[in-house]
């Protein structure tokens, strides 16, 4: 059990900014009009392969009786209490509770995130290495996307359609009145595609040698840019 674990662990870790989505709940006042993702309710598939793995996980861990994991960093508690309690205001603001019961099941996964990488079912060197894969090829991806100035076509992987002339897609205006699209790799926004890069930057660095440090801010400098996203250019400068 202990290789199909690492195996679906590693899957995940490589493949989770795939935004492959099912609709599970949608609120009625937007299922005639315009239709909003952010107050609605999907079911991504790294997270069921992400609950796949926490499931053999515990049961893995039932047998050996070793199952208990302690997190010792209170900032860590602090950042997830945060996190809860903006759930909460949401949740109560929107009066929708099955939301506010999709936003805990998402609070629950940052905590069986970080309870896989305390309990080190693989090496950090190799989760640094598996999220920069993933990073790389996100990175490519995108800049297909922005060279093309239109999606891939690849909506079965979760890319989102884009192109300049599609309403909603975040654009650069340029000069002669040509609208150029931003980077989405596989995620719903540039700026989270941005944020991505940034934190798999901060993690990366510890592990990497100069001439590999060099390489990997240079290609998350070109990832960041094709985003457009100016805040990722300012606090990555920072």
């Amino acid at each position: 059990m202990t290789k199909i674990i690492r195996y679906l662990w590693s899957t995940f870790l490589l493949t989770f900014p795939f935004s492959i989505r099912f609709l599970i709940y949608e609120d009625a006042s937007y299922r005639f009009g315009n239709f909003n993702p952010w107050v609605s309710g999907f079911v991504y598939l790294p997270e069921v392969l992400l609950l796949l793995v926490f499931c053999l996980w515990f049961i893995s861990k039932l047998k050996t009786k070793n199952y208990k994991l302690k997190i010792n960093a209170r900032w860590l508690w602090v950042i997830f209490g945060l996190f809860a309690l903006n759930a909460f205001i949401v949740a109560l603001i929107k009066g929708d509770s099955f939301l506010g019961a999709m936003f805990i099941l998402r609070l629950f996964e940052v905590l069986v995130v970080m309870w896989l990488i305390i309990d080190k079912i693989l090496k950090p060197k190799q989760v640094i290495i598996l999220l920069l894969c993933g990073a790389f090829l996100q990175i490519i991806w995108g800049f297909m996307q922005f060279q093309l100035n239109h999606s891939l076509g690849l909506t079965f992987l979760g890319e989102s359609i884009i192109g300049p002339d599609v309403l909603g897609v975040a654009k650069t205006n340029l000069d002669g009145g040509i609208k150029q699209i931003r980077a989405y790799g596989t995620f719903l926004h540039p700026n989270i595609f941005a944020g991505y890069l940034l934190v798999i930057l901060f993690l990366s660095l510890k592990y990497l040698k100069n001439l590999h440090k060099i390489f990997l801010l240079a290609m998350i400098a070109c990832g960041i840019y094709l985003t457009g996203s100016r805040a990722a250019m300012l606090v990555g400068l920072i």
